[in-house]
């Protein structure tokens, strides 16, 4: 398999040439990491939030943006379609490198994961890709610009030089971060699909959809609600060789509906979880809708529900 930060690094390069068009700011932090400031000082945009959904992704996956009804309501929506989504959720989009502790902590996720292969990261150990490449991409979703010991602990983990340390930005309030959130639905469920035993080498392609939360300055709310788009609004399907029976039983474990948090937004399970991540149970962090296609019978098998009933009190008010 090619590298995969080899790969994000024509998507980063891209981002760089075109950072004025794109509205989004490039900068060298003294330890020579270059950092791609895609929605905390500078307002990023749709194509930034498109390019930050693929770069998260190892450049193993395509997001295109559509349109969402709700209601009477036209909201975006983002499209991914992804080709080799073992790598490139577990070994790429997964944010799974914990930085920082507390409420809104920093947590990397991007191709460097591949290559820095923490032991705390637990889900790049899914998988036994190990990416190898002078230059390492971390995705970081936090609220100003990395600084010097955050870019040298990346370099030290992935055993490159700091100025080969590239860190793509945006803030938790930004469309950029609502974009590459629900560019998320293909991860979403494959963590899901893992934790319910599901066979990983029978997974063959994926794609998924959900709707672009509005955000807003009021972190909390904009946080509840880009997650609400997946575990209410997501969608994804599913190609696989393995049999009906394994299909079927697993299928209705993997939505959010299978949760006994189920029903409440998430900003509301976020506080009663004393605002930890870490504290919540794994599987509300699931999509709405699940479609399982399995190619050994031509059967497909689906869950769950779009809740636009939900979406439309936790977007709209």
């Amino acid at each position: 398999m090619t590298s995969i930060n080899k790969i994000t690094m024509k998507l980063v390069r891209r981002a760089i040439e075109e950072a004025d068009r794109l509205d989004i700011g490039v900068s060298r932090l003294p330890c020579g990491a270059t950092v791609l400031d895609m929605g905390v000082e500078h307002n990023g945009g749709w194509e930034a939030g498109r390019l930050f959904s693929e770069i998260t992704m190892g450049g193993l996956g395509t997001a295109t943006f559509g349109r969402f009804l709700l209601g009477d309501v036209y909201l975006p929506s983002i499209d991914v379609y992804v080709d080799r989504p073992l790598i490139a959720t577990f070994g790429s989009q997964i944010a799974g490198w914990q930085l920082s502790s507390g409420a809104f902590s920093i947590i990397g996720s991007g191709p460097a994961r591949s290559q820095a292969r923490i032991k705390t990261d637990s889900y790049v150990h899914h998988i036994d890709y190990q990416d190898h490449s002078d230059e390492v991409v971390l995705c970081l979703q936090m609220d100003s610009l990395p600084t010097d010991e955050l870019a040298l602990e990346v370099a030290r983990a992935c055993g490159v030089a700091p100025e080969n340390v590239y860190l793509p930005v945006a803030s938790n309030t930004s469309v950029v971060t609502s974009a590459q959130v629900s560019a998320r639905s293909v991860e979403q469920t494959i963590h899901r699909l893992q934790e319910e035993g599901f066979p990983l080498d029978a997974i063959l392609w994926a794609w998924g959809t959900a709707p672009v939360a509005p955000v807003a300055d009021d972190k909390l709310k904009t946080m509840g609600r880009i997650n609400d788009a997946l575990l209410y609004g997501g969608v994804s399907d599913f190609w696989v060789r393995t049999t009906d029976e394994i299909c079927e039983s697993t299928v209705k474990r993997v939505v959010s509906e299978a949760s006994r948090l189920y029903g409440q937004t998430f900003a509301d399970i976020f506080v009663q979880h004393n605002r930890d991540f870490y504290q919540i149970d794994h599987d509300i962090h699931a999509p709405a809708r699940v479609h399982i296609h399995n190619t050994t019978t031509g059967r497909s098998f689906a869950a769950g529900r779009v809740r636009y009933d939900l979406l439309e009190e936790t977007f709209l008010k």
